[in-house]
C-alpha cells in the first residue's frame, strides 16, 4: 500500500513540473511581456479661468500632445489607447512671457505599466491683454451710376478700440469698413462692420472691438463738364499785346448737387499777373471752385500766353485809288479837286502786319447820303480783321458832285418833247 502512494506522489510532482514549464512557455511565448508606445495623448489645461484674473492669454496652446510608453503582458495592454491616459498641465500662477509647464500623467490602469512619457514639460507663451485705439479707413466697392461721383465721406466713430493679446493687437495695420456704392445716385447712410488686417493683409478675427459697427454717410454728387477761363490781371509792356491764351486742360469736370450746378458753365483760374510782360510764358495755375462746388479731378491747368510786339506800317494812295461807293445814278464826281495823295497808317501785331500789302488796305468813300455840290466827304478804310487803323491823312476829301451830261441831255430832251 505505501509503495502505491509513493508512486502517485512522484507522478504528481512530475506533472506539476511539466505544468510549470508549460505555463512558463505559454506566458513567455504566447502572452509575452511587451512595450507599447501610445502617441497623440492630448494635454488638458487646468485652471484656465485663472488667466482672466491676471489679464493674461495663453498663446498657441492648441494641439498640445505627449507620447506615453507602457509595458506589460500582451493581453493586459493590448487594448490600451490614448483615451485611457490623461495628460494634464496646470497653468495657474504664471506671468507674461514664455514658461515651461510640467505635464502630469494619469491612467485608467495601474500606473506601474507606465514606463516613460515625453515631453514632460511643454513650452507655453503667456501674453497680457491690452487695449489700443485704431483709426477706421473707409473703402468703397462697386461703381456709382454714370454721371455721378462720391463726395465727402463721414464716419462716426472714426476710431475703434481693439482688445486682445499684446502681439496680436500690435500687429494690426488697418481697420477697414467697406461700403457698397453700386449704381448709387443719392446720398448713402448706413452702418457697416469693419475688417481688421495685419501687416500681411490677412484678416485678424480674434480681437474684441468697441464698437462693432461704424455709421457711414457718403455724399453722391452730380458731375458736369465746364470750360476753364483764364483770369488775366494787368497789361503787357506798352507796344505789346496778348494775342493768344490757351489752357490744358481747357475743360474739366466739377461735382456738386444739381441745384448748385445748373447755372455754372465755366470756372476761373486764379489771377495771372501779366504787367509789363513782353515775352511768351507758360504757367501752372490753380482753379477756383465756386462755393458749394468741388473740382472733380484736375485742380490745376497749364496756361500758355502768347505776347507779340505791335508795329505800324504806312501805305500811300492816289485819289484814283479811292473806291467810290453808292454814287447816285445820273451824277458824277468832278475830279479836278481830288488830286491830293492819301497816306494810310495801320498797326497790329507783328505776325499779322508783316504780311499785309497795299492791296489789302482799300480806301473808299460812301456817297449814299451825299447831295449835289461841293463838300467834304470822310475817307473810310476796308482792312483785314485784327488790323487797326492808326492814321489816315487827309481824313476827308473835297468832292464836287454834278449831274452827268447824259442825264442833262435826257432831261432837256424830255422838256422839248413836252413843249411840242
Amino acid at each position: 500500500m505505501k509503495i502505491i502512494n509513493n508512486k502517485n506522489l512522484t507522478m504528481k510532482i512530475v506533472a506539476l513540473f511539466f505544468a510549470i514549464i508549460l505555463w512558463s512557455y505559454v506566458m513567455s511565448e504566447v502572452n509575452p511581456k511587451v512595450t507599447k508606445v501610445i502617441s497623440n495623448v492630448d494635454v488638458k489645461l487646468l485652471n484656465e479661468e485663472s488667466l482672466n484674473t491676471t489679464n493674461l492669454q495663453l498663446m498657441d496652446a492648441e494641439d498640445l500632445e505627449v507620447t506615453v510608453k507602457i509595458e506589460g503582458r500582451r493581453n493586459e495592454i493590448y487594448d490600451i489607447n490614448n483615451k485611457d491616459i490623461k495628460a494634464k498641465a496646470d497653468i495657474r500662477g504664471y506671468q507674461e512671457g514664455e514658461h515651461k509647464v510640467p505635464v502630469k500623467i494619469e491612467a485608467s490602469f495601474k500606473d506601474d505599466k507606465i514606463v516613460d512619457y515625453y515631453p514632460k514639460e511643454v513650452l507655453m507663451k503667456f501674453e497680457s491683454i491690452i487695449e489700443k485705439q485704431y483709426p477706421v479707413t473707409i473703402k468703397t466697392k462697386g461703381n456709382i451710376k454714370k454721371g455721378y461721383t462720391k463726395g465727402k465721406i463721414k464716419l462716426k466713430p472714426d476710431t475703434v478700440m481693439l482688445r486682445g493679446p499684446r502681439s496680436v493687437v500690435n500687429s494690426v495695420k488697418d481697420v477697414i469698413a467697406t461700403i457698397n456704392v453700386e449704381d448709387a445716385k443719392k446720398d448713402i447712410k448706413t452702418s457697416v462692420p469693419f475688417t481688421i488686417l495685419n501687416g500681411s493683409d490677412k484678416e485678424i478675427g480674434s480681437l474684441e472691438s468697441k464698437p462693432e459697427f461704424v455709421n457711414v454717410e457718403v455724399d453722391i454728387l452730380k458731375l458736369k463738364e465746364v470750360k476753364v477761363e483764364a483770369k488775366i490781371k494787368g497789361k503787357p509792356l506798352p507796344g505789346f499785346k496778348i494775342t493768344d491764351i490757351s489752357l490744358k486742360p481747357n475743360k474739366i469736370f466739377i461735382e456738386g448737387y444739381e441745384d448748385k450746378l445748373k447755372d455754372i458753365n465755366s470756372i476761373d483760374t486764379k489771377s495771372i499777373e501779366v504787367n509789363y510782360f513782353s515775352d511768351n510764358f507758360s504757367k501752372e495755375v490753380e482753379l477756383i471752385a465756386p462755393k458749394g462746388i468741388n473740382i472733380h479731378n484736375n485742380k490745376k491747368t497749364v496756361v500758355d500766353i502768347k505776347v507779340e510786339k505791335i508795329i505800324e506800317k504806312e501805305f500811300e494812295y492816289d485819289s484814283e485809288d479811292v473806291v467810290i461807293k453808292n454814287l447816285k445814278s445820273g451824277y458824277k464826281i468832278d475830279k479836278t479837286d481830288t488830286d491830293n495823295s492819301i497816306k494810310v497808317s495801320i498797326k497790329g501785331i507783328e505776325s499779322l502786319i508783316k504780311n499785309v500789302n497795299k492791296e489789302d488796305i482799300i480806301p473808299f468813300i460812301d456817297l449814299k447820303d451825299i447831295k449835289e455840290g461841293t463838300q467834304l466827304v470822310e475817307i473810310k478804310i476796308e482792312k483785314p480783321k485784327d488790323i487797326e487803323l492808326s492814321k489816315i491823312n487827309p481824313e476827308n476829301m473835297e468832292l464836287t458832285i454834278i449831274k452827268s451830261e447824259l442825264d442833262e441831255n435826257n432831261t432837256k430832251g424830255e422838256s422839248e418833247t413836252t413843249d411840242n
